[in-house]
């Protein structure tokens, strides 16, 4: 069916749910005709009437099973599907029981329906409607539009995700293996406090509850023919605790060491990767759910920003400066891998600025002198909206 084409009872049939869905996180995602275009790729009619009454409370497999109207040998053929989607995440609760509840809409099913690499014509159906709804909202860049959002966003907008950075280890500390990535990226010392680096979050989730899982955003460029500048592995987001087990059971992902894990952030890291820690509910005082290895080109949130999209706004705990400006060759290695383009070159050095920076490290990680720090400082970063005159990305 073309976008925009179904009935009167399928659209509101697909808008109770979708607006069900959006209460499932702190950010609301308002439902348009293109979020109703997606849902109606993948999810059936049947599948829609269950998830309506399944409602956004936690259910056991029960109870599940109640409201599905269906018996026990069928049901579990019908679920298995719905789980497999990403619209329900399983997980247990606090005595051990394992309870369903309805996914949010994004961060949640958009990406888990794509993170599985596979392309059959719904997922490749799906990525296209995605297209279309990121295009739709070019429409939104104009003055006096984009003022009028950036003025919302910074009235009412909280930090949904926390940026990790990496911190440097010996040999002594963890196991390190050797990956060629056909690239010389020479990693200098950096003064950073462990609290929050994404090392320190993946010594967390050891012992089986560490997947990997395709990241569905360059999954999604892939459909649409588009490659990563950056050439980023395709696995390379790693689900935590019960999105982990719920990865793994349902063929989404697959479980990997916490070596493995430190291996896959390094590559990443290399390559130009930025730390994004997703929360349950998108609420950054809720446990860590993933950890996305993004960068500015196929992230459907850096990638947005950088096509003038959406505004940003990320909990930081670190902040780059130059303590030496004579280190500083003046190379630009730094402004080509800033993910927010707060780097800014003078005829002699590199200019930060500290009200774009999101401390994820990696002006740090890439300079081949060793003339950038992080110093650690908690705070909130919120970045406007870009002018159609500032995108990096067309």
């Amino acid at each position: 069916m073309q976008p925009g084409k179904m009935s009167p009872q399928r659209k509101t049939q697909l808008r109770v749910l979708a607006n069900m869905m959006k209460r499932q996180k702190v950010r609301r995602l308002p439902v348009n005709q293109h979020i109703l275009d997606i849902f109606d790729v993948a999810i059936t009619p049947e599948e829609a009437n269950f998830l309506i009454r399944m409602g956004t409370r936690e259910k056991s497999y029960e109870q599940l099973m109640a409201i599905a109207y269906l018996p026990e040998d069928k049901f579990q053929s019908f679920l298995e599907p719905i789980l497999r989607k990403g619209l329900i995440w399983p997980k247990e609760d606090e005595f051990g029981d394992k309870v369903y509840t309805l996914s949010p809409i994004m961060f949640g099913w958009f990406e888990l329906f794509l993170s599985d690499g596979g392309e059959t014509p719904e997922q490749v159906k799906f990525a296209q409607r995605l297209n279309e709804y990121f295009d739709s909202l070019k429409k939104s860049n104009f003055f006096p539009a984009r003022n009028l959002m950036n003025l919302t966003f910074s009235r009412t907008s909280v930090p949904l995700q926390s940026i990790a950075a990496i911190r440097s280890y010996s040999e002594e500390e963890l196991p390190i293996s050797t990956i060629d990535i056909s690239k010389t990226a020479a990693a200098t010392p950096t003064r950073i406090y462990p609290a929050q680096s994404v090392y320190d979050i993946i010594e967390r989730h050891n012992g089986g509850s560490i997947a990997l899982m395709h990241c569905s955003c360059r999954q999604w460029r892939k459909m649409m023919g588009e490659t990563c500048r950056f050439d980023m592995p395709h696995e390379a987001c790693l689900a935590l605790g019960h999105l982990a087990r719920s990865a793994v059971e349902y063929d989404i992902g697959h479980y990997i060491s916490k070596a493995q894990a430190f291996d896959i952030v390094d590559e990443s890291e290399a390559r130009g990767a930025v730390h994004t820690v997703y929360h349950e509910h998108e609420d950054i005082r809720q446990p860590q759910v993933a950890i996305c290895n993004c960068c500015w080109d196929c992230c459907s949130v850096f990638g947005s920003y950088n096509r003038g999209l959406i505004p940003l706004h990320f909990k930081s705990y670190y902040q780059a400066h130059i303590p030496d400006l004579s280190m500083c060759t003046g190379c630009g290695v730094c402004e080509e891998y800033c993910p927010v383009n707060g780097i800014s070159m003078t005829e002699e050095s590199a200019v930060l600025d500290s009200a774009k920076c999101i401390g994820c490290g990696q002006c740090a990680y890439q300079c081949p002198t060793g003339a950038i720090e992080l110093e650690y400082r908690e705070r909130d970063v919120m970045l406007p909206m870009l002018k159609r005159s500032e995108v990096r990305i067309q």
